[in-house]
Order: C-alpha cells, then sequence, then structure tokens
C-alpha cells in the first residue's frame, strides 16, 4: 500500500532555493501582461520556419497524429490538429467573452457611452 505521507516527505527533501531559483525567472515573465502575445509571436515565427524548412513533412504529420480518449466501448479519437480546431477555440472564445462582460460589469466599458464607443470601433 503506497503511503501518502511518504510522497510528501520525498517532496519535502527537494532543494526548494535550486527549484525557486530555477522556476522563478519564468514565473516572473508569465506574470507580464505582454508576455502572452511574445509567447505567441515566437511559436508562430517557430511554425512559419518550420513548415518551411526540409522538416515541414514531418512538422505537418504532427498536425494529424490522432488523439482520443477510449472509455470502454465508447472512442473518440480526432486529429490532433482538429481537437485544436474545435476545442482550444471554443475555450478561447469562452475567455473572450468573460473578458468581454468583466469589461462590461465592471471595468472601463461600464458606461452606455464608453462600450458605444469600442462596440462602433
Amino acid at each position: 500500500m503506497h503511503d501518502e505521507r511518504q510522497g510528501n516527505k520525498d517532496l519535502d527533501r527537494l532543494p526548494k532555493e535550486s527549484v525557486h531559483r530555477l522556476t522563478e525567472p519564468f514565473a516572473r515573465f508569465l506574470r507580464i501582461e505582454s508576455a502572452g502575445g511574445a509567447i505567441l509571436l515566437a511559436c508562430t515565427v517557430a511554425a512559419l520556419v518550420l513548415s518551411n524548412s526540409p522538416w515541414s513533412h514531418s512538422f505537418l504529420a504532427v498536425w494529424e497524429t490522432p488523439v482520443g480518449l477510449r472509455i470502454g466501448s465508447l472512442e473518440l479519437v480526432r486529429g490532433l490538429k482538429e481537437w485544436i480546431n474545435d476545442g482550444l477555440m471554443t475555450l478561447f472564445f469562452f475567455v473572450v467573452a468573460a473578458e468581454l462582460k468583466r469589461e462590461l460589469v465592471l471595468g472601463e466599458l461600464r458606461s452606455p457611452r464608453m462600450a458605444a464607443l469600442a462596440i462602433a470601433a
């Protein structure tokens, strides 16, 4: 039988200063609001370079890799590209709608005049 406390003791033995020293620069970078844009730009450039390189066939084959979920006789398998297009885009628009609602209720677009200006733009 696995002892839950033993797993915690193993984690307590990790050198926290070393782990913190390695992870803190990444945590600081991700707290910056423009970090998401920088990561997106870097990934876009990397994708363009890879798709126009000698490895383009392998790069494009990654997007067709079957990824799925199987529960008993129920099987849901799609290509990686379809999961991204359908699933992650749905999540993206959900987050955008939640952010827009927050701005309309609590943020700068709270006044009808400012909201109308933003909608017109």
